[in-house]
């Protein structure tokens, strides 16, 4: 069952994680904006893509509380599925980054350790912010997803119910089609309870370009 928090019913969660949703593409979008009017993006040429896969600097903690849940393949697992809607609508496949991928999942562990679900963590840290600190992407975009006593160990079947959850919602299905971003790193997080947090984080650019 998806839901925000151990507070709050499904429904409610799924108007909260919405509402965040369109926040967040409402400021990435002013972000945007403001940086191809200032000449920062411009979009006249083509995106850098091909880059090392270096993720230096960034912490690579663990992803799975549970030795039944290998939480790296759920993370390829997610990052191919969204690929596989992409192209099922004529879209070119996101490029991943292993940066972009260790900070997406500090932030569903951050999530699952600290009790909260938003794309802002309680130090008031959000995407920019947090790929600012680890010298990720400049305007990153994010999808999130909390879920809770999964009864599946099959990633393929939680990668399918994740990404279905983010289709079925369309601000969260609008970011994972947005053909302005080109980049992209799924980070999970599965607690002993069989909690499970997932972060998608997207970006125009390759951050080690």
């Amino acid at each position: 069952m998806a839901r925000t928090d151990k507070q709050v019913n499904w429904r409610k969660g799924v108007r909260f994680a919405i509402s965040a949703c369109i926040l967040v593409s409402a400021v990435g979008f002013l972000l945007i904006t403001f940086s191809v009017s200032s000449g920062i993006i411009d979009l006249s040429k083509d995106p850098v893509t091909d880059a090392e896969q270096d993720a230096s600097g960034v912490p690579n903690i663990t992803s799975s509380e549970r030795s039944s849940i290998d939480g790296y393949a759920l993370e390829m697992r997610i990052f191919e599925r969204v690929n596989e809607l992409r192209k099922a609508h004529g879209r070119d496949p996101f490029v991943h980054s292993e940066r972009v991928r260790l900070i997406s999942r500090m932030h569903s562990a951050d999530m699952a350790k600290r009790g909260f679900f938003d794309h802002t963590n309680p130090d008031g840290l959000s995407p920019p912010g947090r790929h600012e600190k680890y010298e990720g992407c400049e305007n990153p975009n994010e999808n999130i997803v909390e879920w809770e006593s999964f009864t599946t160990n099959d990633t393929n079947k939680i990668a399918r119910e994740v990404v279905s959850s983010w289709s079925n919602s369309t601000p969260h299905n609008s970011t994972q089609l947005s053909e302005y971003y080109h980049v992209s790193g799924v980070g999970v997080y599965v607690t002993e309870q069989k909690e499970l947090y997932v972060t998608q984080n997207f970006c125009r650019e390759h951050p080690n370009a």
